[in-house]
């Protein structure tokens, strides 16, 4: 009868370590996709575009920075869709490759 009060102490203990990093998995998770969004408005809000004052440099690099700021987002919030896949990045509108011609 101990080994069984045993074995169910130390399945309970297994539980509750399982609960715990569950727990703070979706925290770390929820933080990422709200600093995700907070990059992602801050991006656009300061985003390079007139050719006047900025090189043709940073804009590039502005534009790149919204659109990985964007991935960010989107790939935070596929983390917690219900049977999204967190591994697979949607790619920003117009980012579409074409096939490499060799």
């Amino acid at each position: 009868m101990k080994d069984g009060q045993a074995d169910r102490a130390t399945a309970d203990a297994k539980l509750e370590k399982e609960q715990t990093l569950v727990a703070s998995a979706l925290r770390g998770r929820a933080r990422t996709e709200q600093l995700s969004r907070v990059e992602l408005q801050k991006a656009r809000e300061f985003q390079n575009k007139d050719a006047e004052i900025f090189s043709r440099n940073q804009i590039i690099e502005s534009e790149i920075d919204e659109q990985l700021s964007t991935a960010r987002s989107q790939h935070a919030g596929a983390a917690d869709v219900p049977g999204g896949d967190p591994t697979k990045v949607p790619q920003p509108a117009g980012s579409e490759r074409a096939p490499e011609k060799h």
